[in-house]
């Protein structure tokens, strides 16, 4: 096609295809039902393919980094978010009902270390590690919390690498603003051909972003909030005080039919609320939407209210 050809599809130009006669369609499919592409997780060399990296990697990195996790006196409150790309709304509203004093946004962000790209645009690089945001369109990352997970990630020898996205956002800008509001970063995995069926992320990225996180909830032991009344104040992380014990949101973004296949166990103490419960686990009305681990063992309700609970 020549370029002048070449534009943008319109909406009422889309149609899906069922191969199914007109009436069976109509008794099958009704206004407003969601769809989704049928697409599994493949291996490719050092990477995994699939749908939905965006936000289900997140959600992995969360699980796995609370299974890692000993040690610390942080309160972690996690929540997989829903609604995130159509208005951060599940973290909006977690972040007002847990009043974090830190939030931290997992996400993925663009790899753009491919043919034909210029390398200053690359944003992140596969391989490279997880990638320390520093702002995107959304938030600014609070830069004491930058200096934090770039230390910790040196003296801990973890590969990191950092991120500047001149587009789009995460669930950070929403948590940082929540109240009179929170210290926020985005720690994100570098992750190629963002929003199609075959996002490509690396193996050792994903490890890095989840011993990040993990050693992030062992070092914070004291949160001394500088500044409040309406500004995103200054935070610092020091070693244990006479402050009370800091509460760290930790959310990542995702809908409930992404959960499939996804177990939870972690520490008790530890809360894990989930955007519409995972398919298949035992659900508790009493909950009233998201999860919380009691005991060691998770238990799962349904999200109510852009998915969001504890």
């Amino acid at each position: 096609l020549d370029q002048s050809e070449i534009k943008p599809v319109k909406l009422e130009e889309l149609f899906i295809d069922l191969g199914l006669p007109v009436d069976k369609v109509r008794e099958s499919v009704e206004i407003g039902d969601m769809i989704t592409l049928d697409r599994t997780v493949e291996e490719a060399g050092d990477c995994v393919i699939g749908k939905a990296l965006d936000d289900r990697a997140g959600v992995y990195i969360m699980i796995e980094a609370l299974r890692a996790m000993r040690g610390g006196t942080a309160e972690v409150v996690a929540v997989a978010t829903t609604q995130e790309e159509v208005g951060l709304r599940g973290a909006r509203t977690s972040a007002f009902a847990v009043e974090p004093d830190i939030a931290v946004a997992l996400d993925v962000t663009l790899a753009g270390d491919i043919p034909g790209m210029p390398v200053e645009q690359a944003v992140s690089r596969l391989g490279k590690g997880a990638a320390i945001k520093l702002m995107d369109s959304s938030p600014i990352s609070h830069p004491r919390l930058v200096r934090h997970f770039r230390d910790l990630a040196d003296r801990h020898q973890i590969p990191y690498q950092f991120e500047l996205l001149p587009r789009g956002g995460t669930d950070a800008g929403a948590m940082q603003q929540t109240r009179s509001g929170v210290p926020a970063i985005t720690l994100s995995l570098p992750t190629r051909y963002v929003h199609t069926v075959n996002e490509m992320a690396h193996r050792a990225d994903l490890d890095a972003c989840v011993r990040v996180v993990r050693v992030h909830r062992v070092h914070v032991r004291r949160v001394r909030r500088l500044s409040r009344h309406g500004q995103v104040g200054p935070s610092s992380v020091e070693p244990p005080g006479r402050a009370r014990v800091p509460r760290l949101h930790v959310a990542g973004d995702v809908g409930g039919a992404d959960l499939e296949g996804v177990a939870a166990v972690g520490e008790a103490g530890v809360a894990l609320g989930t955007g519409a419960g995972a398919p298949g686990a035992a659900v508790d009305p009493a909950l009233e939407g998201g999860a919380r681990f009691v005991g060691g063992e998770v238990e799962v309700g349904v999200g109510r209210g852009g998915g969001v609970g504890r």
